[in-house]
């Protein structure tokens, strides 16, 4: 089959769903990512020497296509852009299957009310959308009627399978969008078990590196820096148990820093000399494996991230905001606290801190779970074969 991905960003040295996605893809089929020449999120410099570069690298490595177009309103960190040229290069690709990625965006908009495209061309959508992400703005309204008037009537009329990436998303899908039942699929968010697994020479080898004695703890922090994934919470959260902690625990974060957000919130004073701020910046991801397993418990204080699955796999306790995709995600090898209880994340610190058994034990309960449930090159071979018993009857 010849499967086309339409994402509005890609970005082929990240480990997002639809790089692993190109990595498993069957090879019998024509993997195509049509998508934007934005890299402003990650603000990439030199951006078509950049793609000249890497797009060729990723295209080698996973036998796939990258085809990219101009885009309008891209720059900076704006979410819904104008893809320019859309329609007329999906025509010229000419795909058995089009797959929309993240069916909340202008993109999918465009394509998913389009009844030309919709009557022409096999379609299928996904959404990561969770309910955190719901705003009471005007803005949000109004485009949320738009896709409630344009889009989610014509998936029922015309019969377009979805597909969900967390739980929380196919209750989204059946009580907010009203999408029938029986168009609502599987294909969810995992992690490569290729790239992330624990690894006890690294653990010696970097903790050796960073100065860091086998008998201190390490709690681990991995993204971006800025108020919506709000690592600084780690930060209030110790200071107010920072007296429970008796032996040298060290705090290691890791990432993309907002430079205002981070001269502002990242610069702890803690009382208890045994408490030791570490900041490494942005590492490259097929390193993350080893500092995941360098640490000893990993915490995820704000938001859902796909991170959390990773630091499982590499037998990592989870620490995490309670909502519904991060208890389903963190059942086994993880905690959740309560939102803006920053005493009670302080508490969960603490008891992963004193208590190695139970840290082990999570451990290695996180990666059986992740191993089962989880494993991106099982769930991508299963998306696939659906796709097959979907479309058939067009082969």
């Amino acid at each position: 089959m010849r499967i086309l991905h339409i994402e509005d960003r890609f970005h082929p040295e990240m480990g997002y769903q639809i790089n692993i996605m190109a990595k498993f893809h069957n090879p019998e089929n024509d993997f195509i990512i049509l998508t934007s020449d934005s890299l402003s999120l990650w603000k990439v410099q030199n951006e078509q020497e950049f793609f000249k570069k890497s797009d060729k690298h990723f295209e080698e490595k996973n036998s796939c296509k990258i085809v990219r177009l101009h885009a309008r309103r891209a720059k900076g960190t704006k979410y819904n852009i104008w893809i320019k040229a859309l329609k007329r290069k999906i025509y010229e690709l000419n795909p058995d299957v089009i797959y929309v990625h993240a069916m909340e965006s202008i993109t999918a908009l465009r394509i998913l009310s389009d009844r030309k495209l919709i009557t022409k061309y096999n379609l299928v959508t996904d959404t990561h959308f969770l309910y955190n992400q719901i705003h009471r703005s005007i803005k949000f309204k109004l485009f949320d009627f738009l896709q409630r008037l344009l889009v989610y009537r014509k998936i029922n009329k015309f019969n377009i399978p979805v597909f969900y990436t967390a739980e929380e998303n196919k209750d989204i899908l059946l009580n907010q969008y009203h999408i029938k039942s029986d168009l609502i699929h599987s294909c969810l968010i995992g992690t490569d078990l290729q790239q992330y697994y624990f690894s006890e020479n690294d653990r010696i080898s970097f903790r050796k590196k960073f100065h860091f004695n086998e008998n201190s703890t390490v709690l681990l922090y991995a993204g971006k820096h800025n108020h919506l994934k709000a690592p600084h919470l780690i930060l209030e959260a110790m200071k107010k148990v920072e007296h429970e902690v008796t032996d040298t625990l060290h705090l290691v974060f890791l990432g993309a820093r907002d430079e205002k957000y981070f001269d502002t919130h990242m610069n702890p004073t803690f009382k208890n000399s045994k408490i030791h701020f570490h900041y490494f910046g942005v590492v490259p991801s097929f390193e993350l494996y080893a500092y995941y397993s360098m640490s000893d418990f990993v915490v995820f204080p704000k938001e859902n991230t796909l991170s959390a699955l990773d630091a499982q796999a590499c037998k990592r306790p989870v620490i995490l905001e309670n909502d519904m995709t991060n208890r389903e995600r963190a059942k086994h090898g993880g905690l959740v606290y309560d939102r803006d209880n920053l005493r009670q994340l302080g508490l969960k610190i603490v008891e992963l801190l004193n208590d190695d058994r139970f840290r082990i034990e999570l451990g290695e309960r996180g990666l059986q779970y992740v191993k089962k449930y989880y494993d991106y090159r099982k769930i991508i071979a299963q998306m696939e074969d659906r796709l097959y018993k979907l479309f058939e009857h067009d082969k």
